[in-house]
């Protein structure tokens, strides 16, 4: 025995820790234990005295359905990916535009996917391009009352019309009414700009299956770093310190709390995380659909059993013990006993040996919080990320919601205008006919709104504001017909450079 240790063995004073052995850092350790699905070879690296031994228990015990655990461990019945925030939380609403499916809330890995897009994923530089060139009409001044005849020239250098001149009284039928916006969508100048909408597109493709299809294959999973060594270290490292003193009551809590530890790890990690999705018929029509959160639309592109597993699918954990999970039941039970054994023993242990016995708490804690401190979302968005083959995400940013609207419709499917819009004034009506009328000829609505119907529709409007308005969001659908045609017509998604080449 060292010097130090029995200096301290003659001491009175007695380091009782056992009481809060079981409790204290209780949360830590459990968050801890719920990423052991989620990370390499996790569930290998339990070797270590954990606090919180009691709490654990208390909380998987719930999972057992067996009547001996049921007693011990009463609670209402719940799933382990439940229990683990696997399968947790709502996504936002869909609606699928080729079937027609309509879903108030979806599933979590919407959720996952939503919240990837709102948080990850950049903007491109320039979302939408100008709108086209306004044609200079020749013709002889038609006798529509309002019409004006007389727009900005084409520069033969320029694709975009000409800014006029100080001096020149050239009227815009379409025009920036406030010097604080851009005709560019998206781009607010003042001081405090107001929110954006966004929209992100997303490319799922065709879904393949991987090997041994639905479960999650562990090259999915990320990959745990050395960090993870450091607690068993500690713990034999301290246990060895206790057994040079002589102090076997605290050499033997120490290993007891790692051997527990390891163990329940080890069986609570053995579940295999699968991706449960039903599959859909082989002559569904594609996918294609919106996911619409707040001042968000993801645009969901790829076949049925794709965008199914985004919009359905879940995470499940399986284990062979199921649906009574015994394994869990004793890992409980196990954690429970520990929990028991150390506070009785502990007490009869040396001062060092309390010393060395405490280490490995502060040590294990602080490992703990370290892995409760990952988000187990992005965690979980990896995963998912890579179930869906890395799908190709871009991600646009406008100002207006209407104008976001039109650029879905013009992208993705006409449907979505009434599901974005489901206003019906007079002018919202004006402002829909014309955009799906553009849609459906493949023309720009700019066009459409300066032909005789279109000049009859906005001259039937009695308000002018109601005029101003259509204008406006004339102008903001040909802006979107023209981006939603630059996307369409590339096979990969641009990049800034192909936004600004003529």
């Amino acid at each position: 025995m060292s010097e130090a240790a029995a200096g301290l063995d003659r001491s009175k004073f007695t380091l009782d820790v056992s009481g809060i052995a079981g409790v204290l850092g209780g949360e830590e350790s459990f968050a801890a234990m719920s990423s052991v699905h989620l990370m390499r070879g996790r569930r290998w690296l339990g070797l270590y005295n954990s606090p919180g031994s009691y709490y654990v228990a208390k909380k998987y015990g719930t999972l057992a359905q067996f009547p001996l655990w049921k007693g011990l461990f009463p609670g209402p019945p719940v799933e382990p990916a439940a229990m683990l925030e696997l399968d947790s939380k709502s996504g936002p609403r869909y609606m699928g535009v080729e079937s027609g499916t309509r879903l108030p809330t979806t599933g979590h890995l919407a959720y996952l996917l939503a919240r990837y897009c709102d948080r990850k994923v950049q903007p491109i530089e320039r979302p939408v391009p100008e709108p086209a060139p306004m044609p200079t009409i020749v013709a002889p001044a038609p006798t529509l009352p309002g019409l004006r005849t007389s727009y900005p020239p084409v520069s033969p250098s320029s694709p975009y019309p000409t800014s006029p001149s100080p001096t020149s009284t050239t009227n815009f039928l379409l025009r920036n009414r406030s010097p604080k916006r851009s005709s560019t969508v998206g781009t607010i100048t003042s001081a405090k700009p107001p929110p954006k909408v966004i929209v992100t597109i997303v490319k799922l493709g065709n879904f393949k299956e991987w090997p041994n299809y639905p479960i999650v294959p562990e090259e999915f999973f990320s990959q745990f770093n050395a960090w993870g060594f450091v607690p068993t270290i500690a713990t034999i490292s301290f246990a060895i310190g206790a057994a040079i003193a002589r102090d076997w009551f605290s050499f033997a809590m120490i290993f007891l709390g790692a051997l527990c530890n390891g163990v329940s790890c080890y069986i609570i990690g053995s579940g295999e995380l699968r991706i449960h999705c039903r599959k859909p018929s082989p002559s569904s029509p594609p996918g294609d659909g919106i996911l619409v959160n707040d001042g968000h639309i993801i645009i969901l592109q790829g076949d049925e059993h794709m965008v199914s597993h985004v919009i359905r699918g879940r995470y499940h954990l399986h284990y062979n013990s199921s649906p009574q999970y015994m394994d869990i039941g004793f890992c409980s039970f196990l954690l429970t006993a520990q929990f028991i054994v150390q506070l009785f023993l502990v007490p009869q242990g040396m001062l060092f040996g309390q010393i060395m016995f405490l280490a490995t708490f502060v040590v294990s804690w602080g490992f703990n919080a370290y892995l409760a401190s990952v988000d187990r979302d992005t965690l979980q968005t990896n995963v998912l990320l890579q179930a869906l083959g890395n799908p190709e995400f871009m991600k646009l940013d406008f100002d207006k919601w209407y104008a976001a609207a039109a650029f879905v419709a013009c992208y993705l499917h006409p449907d979505t205008l009434e599901e974005l819009v489901p206003n019906k004034t007079p002018a919202w009506n004006i402002c829909r006919s014309l955009t799906l009328k553009a849609i459906a000829e493949d023309r720009n609505p700019t066009n459409l709104l300066l032909e005789k119907e279109g000049q009859i529709a906005l001259n039937g409007l009695s308000k002018p504001s109601e005029r101003e308005f259509v204008e406006e969001f004339i102008e903001r659908a040909a802006q979107a017909y023209n981006g939603a045609k630059v996307i369409k017509n590339r096979n990969v998604i641009p990049t800034p450079a192909h936004w600004h080449s003529k």
